[in-house]
């Protein structure tokens, strides 16, 4: 058994070493240094957007409440937000190609076609449409200001797009997916899921039982798997756990973890790109087998 646990060792240092023994230009380790350093700050973005989001929709709630009889405020707790009423549109289509600086950007906008008026509108619907919008525009304007910085002497392409991942009876989740190319190229997606049985924008820990430890048990899953890749791999897949030269690597996840619902309802962890792992290994995903997290789920 120590022999088979030494040679394990030996087989993740060279795995390790051969990965850090590669030659990577100078330029090309700022890029990916700046890279690495994106990714984070998109990740407390996504934590301060998540907050904000929630935030909103407790207002929400505590404005309802008190201007509502308790049988007015017993019946929008039993409706289900969307429901089979569910509309996704395009509200805005941006194009730009100047040469130098190309852009190819839609944004979508929830609606509930099962409202009767246009003044009952939905909470939940409201602040993930203004999030949307407020995302959308921050990269739109970041985009805008580069092109007028580097006019003709470079070359910058964006691209948004959206897709429904999930639509069943009680959850609803939106993908966002944002490609930036300037020297380099930047994938990041960004998920709102709603709970339309609860009518409210939902999280990670909405998924599991109150109190449940399922940032440990899923910790554990990911950190095997990456361990095993680390090992395995024979397509130069690499992971980053823990501290390294270049970033902090992977430690755990949070309730503003990226994640969705496939079709067969796997739970679905996901990072951006850089995150947890070179660029060219795009945006890693996990699918949480079933029976780790059976005692503790709620979907």
């Amino acid at each position: 058994m120590d022999v088979q646990l030494q040679l394990l060792e030996q087989r993740i240092k060279k795995s390790r070493d051969d990965y850090m023994e590669i030659k990577v230009p100078e330029e090309g380790l700022q890029r990916m240094k700046e890279a690495i350093a994106h990714a984070k700050s998109r990740k407390i973005r996504r934590r301060r957007m998540q907050k904000r989001i929630c935030a909103a929709a407790a207002s929400a709630v505590i404005f309802l409440i008190p201007n509502c009889s308790k049988t007015s405020a017993q019946a929008l707790m039993n409706l289900p937000v969307l429901g089979h009423f569910f509309e996704v549109i395009t509200i805005r289509d941006y194009q730009f190609d100047d040469g130098h600086s190309r852009a190819d950007v839609k944004v979508p906008q929830l609606s509930d076609s099962s409202r009767s008026s246009i003044t009952e509108k939905n909470a939940a619907i409201e602040d993930v449409n203004r999030s949307v919008e407020e995302y959308t525009n921050e990269i739109l304007e970041h985009f805008k200001e580069n092109q007028k910085l580097t006019g003709s002497q470079g070359y910058q392409s964006l691209d948004i797009s959206y897709d429904v991942l999930t639509d069943t009876d009680r959850w609803f989740t939106l993908e966002i997916t944002v490609t930036e190319v300037q020297g380099s190229g930047y994938e990041r997606r960004h998920y709102y899921h709603i709970d339309k049985s609860a009518g409210k924008i939902a999280s990670l820990k909405d998924l599991f039982v109150p109190g449940s430890d399922y940032c440990e048990i899923i910790d554990t899953y990911i950190i095997e798997e990456m361990e095993r890749c680390n090992q395995e791999s024979e397509e130069g897949e690499v992971y980053w756990i823990g501290k390294s030269e270049f970033t902090d690597g992977f430690e755990g996840i949070d309730d503003e973890q990226n994640f969705y619902l496939d079709k067969q309802n796997r739970l679905v962890i996901v990072f951006d790109e850089y995150e947890v792992a070179p660029g060219y290994m795009g945006t890693p995903r996990f699918v949480i087998p079933q029976n780790l997290i059976a005692d503790i789920r709620s979907f």
